[in-house]
């Protein structure tokens, strides 16, 4: 199942955003928000609604199709899991187009108990995600009438792993006479090869969490917010505004969690001249400071995950014993 082009740009580009105002080593998924983003929209009227298109990037009428069609399509990707969640209080009464418009089995109840909702919150969260996330970010009260939840989850085992060795550097933060970038070289050879890509980079992990109302104009939550009115007659006669709004996520790089193809030359010493009649290409690529990263879906271009790695994990001390 395809993804409009248009919804990959209005996604992508809402990454591109977030990027633009985030700061030191952090990782996040515009793709796990702009669903939900974009089922409120369906929802909401005058500065909301307006508001909220302008961060979706596709006018509020085609929102929930476009949001429907990405969830559907990263689902049926290889290696990622997605889930919506919707819960509300039992006397929250919807409109039935707009339920309809959510999966089937994705409606849940709150209580009203903080503590029991939170749990059950929490429940869902490391259900969806195989446990890689514990805690549902969100803020509930007494007061709380609905949450509306994402889950993504990626998991990609890659063909040729990384050889592990320790990160050498020689300034601060992390190497010293090379930036990360591109040399393309011609070397000779005995035989004809094929060209070869060496790469060099670190591993890390990390987790984060963040406050979208913090960047409530990049999301289009400012007129959402209050609570003076409900804006969103769409969802339900009730009148609802946002109270929370925030996201989790982790992300973590290592020898065995990236596709690599690398090609490696040993010098030897020969029991003659050899015969350096043939000429290939090598490529070395080193990522030996701060730099950003990209999770993209290869076929449609979707970014599913991004970040700016600052701090790499460093190889354990060797004990001795085989790995």
């Amino acid at each position: 199942m395809g993804v409009a082009t248009t919804t990959v740009r209005a996604v992508n580009g809402l990454t591109a955003r977030w990027a633009g105002v985030s700061e030191d080593g952090t990782a996040f998924s515009a793709a796990g928000v702009w669903p939900l983003l974009a089922h409120l929209a369906g929802g909401a009227e005058g500065a909301a609604r307006a508001e909220l298109a302008e961060a979706l990037g596709l006018p509020a009428a085609q929102a929930r199709d476009a949001a429907n069609e990405l969830l559907a399509a990263m689902s049926a990707m290889r290696g990622l899991d997605t889930a919506l969640g919707l819960w509300t209080k039992r006397t929250l009464e919807l409109r039935e187009e707009w339920e309809a418009g959510l999966p089937a089995d994705a409606h849940g109840v709150l209580t009203g108990d903080p503590v029991a909702d939170h749990q059950a919150l929490d429940a869902w969260a490391v259900k969806r995600t195989a446990g890689l996330i514990d805690r549902m970010p969100v803020t509930l009260a007494e007061d709380t009438e609905m949450v509306l939840a994402s889950a993504l989850t990626m998991r990609t085992q890659w063909l040729s792993p990384f050889q592990e060795v320790d990160l050498e550097t020689a300034y601060e933060p992390w190497a010293g006479n090379v930036g990360p970038g591109l040399l393309v070289e011609k070397v000779r050879r005995t035989r004809p090869e094929s060209p070869s890509l060496d790469v060099t980079t670190v591993a890390y992990h990390m987790n984060a969490s963040h406050d979208l109302l913090a960047l409530h104009r990049l999301f289009g939550l400012t007129t959402a917010q209050d609570t003076s009115r409900g804006h969103f007659p769409g969802v339900s006669d009730f009148p609802l505004a946002i109270g929370s709004a925030k996201q989790n996520i982790m992300a973590t790089f290592g020898a065995r969690g990236f596709e690599a193809a690398a090609v490696t030359a040993f010098g030897a010493v020969a029991g003659c001249v050899p015969d350096l009649r043939y000429v290939t290409t090598r490529i070395r690529a080193a990522f030996d400071r701060p730099f950003g990263f990209l999770a993209l879906h290869r076929h449609t271009r979707l970014v599913l995950t991004a970040g700016w790695v600052t701090d790499p994990l460093l190889l354990p001390e060797y004990d001795g014993e085989p790995g």
